[in-house]
């Protein structure tokens, strides 16, 4: 528990109980007096009871001086099973425990506050001041108990931890009472302006409100005061309960944990004292570029755009060029790539075809050189003046612009020409 600055206190008791205030929770003694206590008013002293073994008939009370004070008791007390008191003489009994929470009324100083019977360990007690008060005596008594007290546990119920978002919004609306969405100076004097409004525009809006209210040590103390958890012991929270909520900074809470496997209200605080803030309000994906910076807010992978194409860098193909530029420059290239592939397949078929009549006509040549033909039916035209041999039908020539050609006889210089297979040879003038 934290403790205020600013406390004056004046004891007056046995030499060992001298003390100069640190601000550490104070111990009351059994029968014990302190006295002379001064506290300003709104402000507290914290003190403890160090039960060695269960105790019965708990009474603190506190006197004398000026002021408005109020006591209030919290830990565990035995509830007993069945008939009979603290002080029965028998072999045992059977208690219940369950959680101590007592307060006092909050006028004057006089008051008494009175538990029968508690199990062994700390019991917490807080002396809160209304008004200034000054001159007050503080004093705890209790008596031990030697019979042995078998305590039955009660069923362990685990709280809902409420997440610090979820808590902020609710704190954050309820001050924002013109509904605007923004916290003026007005709105916000309860909670100090100035450490809030980050950019200092004189307006507190919620990411800057819940960077504040969920820092790593109100995160904890936030969900902690939330937590509607019942335990049937002093241990605290089951380590693995907290572990396991979904906080928005990261903690080590195995680290902070005694090796009970709970987590106490001690450890709790030095978690506060030893945590480093990693929660980023005004970064919405958790990337590290605040989101104004951030061309892809909510996607964590990327937070950059160079080409304003609506891809980020990480998955663009061409970061610094635009996705429709590229897929309009990579039709032009499939377009030229499509008229190139077909000017070549034409090429490679007329290159095929010419070179099968280039076979042909080597074949009907070497026929004819070898006399094969010798028996084949000659025919003559005329041509002007002169009488030629017309090629057989069945010989075959050379295509040329897309006519076939023949020199016939082989070697003569005389050229025919036909237009399809099945024509015959004419004269090529």
């Amino acid at each position: 528990m934290s403790i205020f600055s600013g406390v004056n206190i004046v004891a007056e008791f046995e030499a060992r109980y001298i003390w100069d205030y640190d601000g550490e929770p104070i111990q009351l003694f059994n029968a014990e007096p302190i006295e002379g206590l001064e506290i300003p008013e709104s402000k507290y002293l914290d003190f403890f009871i160090d039960l060695p073994s269960t105790a019965a008939n708990l009474e603190i009370r506190s006197y004398g001086g000026s002021g408005d004070v109020q006591l209030i008791l919290e830990g565990e007390q035995l509830m007993l099973q069945g008939n009979g008191g603290p002080n029965r003489g028998d072999d045992g009994m059977e208690a219940e425990m369950i959680p101590l929470s007592l307060s006092s009324e909050n006028q004057g100083t006089n008051h008494n506050l009175f538990v029968e019977l508690l199990p062994k360990g700390i019991v917490l007690l807080r002396v809160s001041a209304i008004t200034d008060t000054s001159d007050v005596g503080l004093v705890a008594k209790w008596q031990s108990v030697d019979i042995p007290i078998d305590i039955v546990p009660d069923e362990e119920i685990l709280g809902e931890l409420i997440g610090c978002k979820e808590l902020a919004e609710k704190n954050f609306e309820s001050l924002d009472t013109s509904n605007d969405g923004v916290l003026d100076l007005s709105e916000s004097r309860q909670i100090g302006f100035d450490s809030y409004d980050f950019n200092d525009d004189k307006e507190i809006e919620f990411r800057e409100f819940v960077q504040i209210e969920c820092n790593c040590a109100n995160e904890i103390e936030n969900v902690l005061d939330s937590y509607d958890g019942v335990y049937s012991s002093n241990k605290g929270i089951p380590t693995s309960h907290v572990v396991d909520h979904d906080w928005l900074n990261q903690y080590s809470f195995d680290y902070y944990d005694n090796n009970d496997d709970y987590m106490n209200a001690e450890e709790f605080e030095i978690a506060k004292l030893l945590c480093t803030t990693t929660y980023n309000a005004f970064d919405s994906d958790g990337d590290g570029v605040n989101d104004i910076d951030d061309a892809f807010p909510e996607d964590p992978s990327e937070s950059k755009d160079s080409d304003n194409d609506g891809v980020g860098d990480n998955a663009d193909i061409a970061p610094m060029v635009a996705n429709d530029m590229l897929y309009s420059f990579g039709g032009v290239i499939l377009l030229v790539l499509m008229g190139l592939l077909v000017m070549v397949m034409r090429n490679k078929s007329n290159d095929v075809h010419e070179m099968k009549w280039h076979d042909i006509d080597d074949k009907s040549e070497d026929l004819i050189l070898s006399g094969s033909l010798a028996d084949v039916e000659e025919s003559f035209i005329t041509n002007g003046d002169s009488i030629l041999q017309q090629p057989p039908p069945d010989l075959m020539g050379m295509v040329r612009d897309g006519i076939e050609i023949l020199e016939y006889p082989s070697g003569s210089g005389i050229e025919w020409k036909r237009v399809n297979f099945s024509a015959d040879w004419t004269p090529k003038k």
